[in-house]
């Protein structure tokens, strides 16, 4: 399913958290794993943390690059587009608010350069092994970017061999599309095991992180319109609100790079990749 599995390192224990998830899932998927570093991540003591974790690592299924002359999110773009089949895991701050507006969010840059998908391990993630996942929650509102998100969770959960959890976080009183659950659970049902969740609630984030926070194990899956500026900053993000919160690893992949719901049946064989 995945080539190569790429990850940020800044040299913080939090990146340091995520290169051992991310050579973790690169055993499981049989991927190569690339450990990257850009400008601002280059001294002595985050050189050493990253030469100590390659050291630990296979030699034969982990690179290690050094950018030093451009911005993260740009150096991920770069090893991205080299390296197809490809998704990244970092840790993040999810910032929101006037932070996010002034600084930017690296990995909402990552997002809108990347072609991939992003697995984000947010501050409040306490996620450790890949090998515990039991189940993937795709997020559904109703709109063609959550549905977007569909075939992602579905391949994940099939090359895993785990089932699938279709989420509808819904506001009520709140206007607005239903998703077609039973539509998505016949086209995942030759994928994986498929389950079905309605929640209420009074704000759609707010029930999205309440069930993250029962679910241990779990995986969720979003897809975002990869906002940028003052509407980014007027509209909020949904997918950066429920990182933020999330006990739990969100993937997130732009709507407009996921395929259609044809793909799990003439892509994505059941059992396999």
């Amino acid at each position: 399913m995945y080539d190569h599995i790429i990850v940020p390192f800044d040299g913080t224990p939090r990146s340091l958290g995520a290169s051992l998830i991310g050579a973790d899932f690169s055993r499981i998927f049989d991927a190569r794993l690339l450990v990257l570093t850009a400008s601002g991540a280059d001294s002595s003591s985050s050189m050493a943390q990253l030469k100590e974790r390659a050291m630990a690592m296979s030699g034969e299924s982990i690179d290690v690059w050094v950018e030093a002359e451009r911005r993260p999110a740009r150096a991920v773009g770069i090893a991205v587009s080299y390296r197809p089949k490809a998704f990244v895991c970092m840790a993040t701050h999810a910032r929101t608010g006037l932070k996010r507006l002034m600084f930017g969010s690296v990995a909402e840059q990552i997002i809108r350069e990347s072609d991939d998908p992003v697995l984000l391990l947010g501050p409040e993630c306490n996620f450790r092994d890949p090998a515990d996942l039991r189940q993937v929650i795709v997020c559904l509102d109703g709109t063609p970017t959550a549905e977007s998100a569909v075939p992602l969770a579905g391949a994940w959960a099939n090359t895993l061999g785990i089932r699938c959890l279709l989420l509808h976080s819904r506001v009520r009183g709140a206007p607005g599309p239903e998703p077609d659950l039973d539509r998505y659970q016949q086209t995942l049902a030759g994928i994986c095991p498929v389950e079905m969740l309605h929640v209420d609630t009074t704000k759609a984030v707010d029930g999205i992180v309440e069930v993250a926070r029962h679910a241990t194990g779990s995986l969720l899956v979003m897809a975002t319109h990869g906002r940028t500026g003052l509407d980014r900053f007027r509209n909020g993000s949904a997918v950066v609100d429920v990182v933020r919160q999330s006990p739990i690893p969100v993937l997130v992949q732009r709507g407009d790079m996921s395929a259609g719901l044809d793909y799990l049946q003439s892509e994505v064989a059941p059992g396999g990749e």
